[in-house]
């Protein structure tokens, strides 16, 4: 029946976003540890900030490719960035400086403290958004959060 067929989208739903996460997971970790072995290579002649001004070139053609392409499937033509809050703005330069201090840590440590960082960052981010913004926390939640600390 209906409600069956609702049910059967709803696991596909989920499986799908599973199957997405865990790529994305598994290409972030070759990604990190490529990084690494390019950043730490003695016969490269590119500095960190090449490197970085390197990929940013790669993400603006990417990304200036989709605003382009959502902006002209729109009923009205829309300038980039039109709509953006100032908050918004200070979002998107904060995860500029965020990408820049994973390659710095990468630069002086390893892809293992960047992973365990950005990991103390998650738990960090939610359990402060749960004690300072009545955001959720269930009960899988706090099972894994003192899991990162082993």
């Amino acid at each position: 029946g209906e409600g069956e067929e609702v049910e059967l989208d709803l696991y596909f739903e989920k499986a799908v976003g599973f199957g997405a996460v865990l790529a994305e997971v598994t290409l972030s970790g070759f990604a990190s540890i490529y990084f690494e072995k390019v950043i730490k290579a003695t016969n490269e002649r590119l500095s960190i900030w090449d490197r970085n001004f390197q990929l940013a070139v790669y993400s603006i053609v990417f990304y200036g490719g989709l605003i382009w392409w959502e902006g002209s499937r729109a009923s009205l033509p829309r300038a980039p960035g039109q709509g953006w809050s100032g908050l918004s703005l200070l979002v998107a330069l904060l995860g500029a400086l965020g990408g820049i201090l994973v390659a710095l840590s990468v630069k002086h440590t390893d892809s293992i403290m960047k992973s365990m960082a950005v990991s103390g960052a998650i738990v960090l981010a939610s359990v402060g958004g749960h004690l300072f913004l009545s955001g959720p926390m269930t009960l899988p939640m706090a099972v894994g959060y003192p899991l990162f600390f082993f």
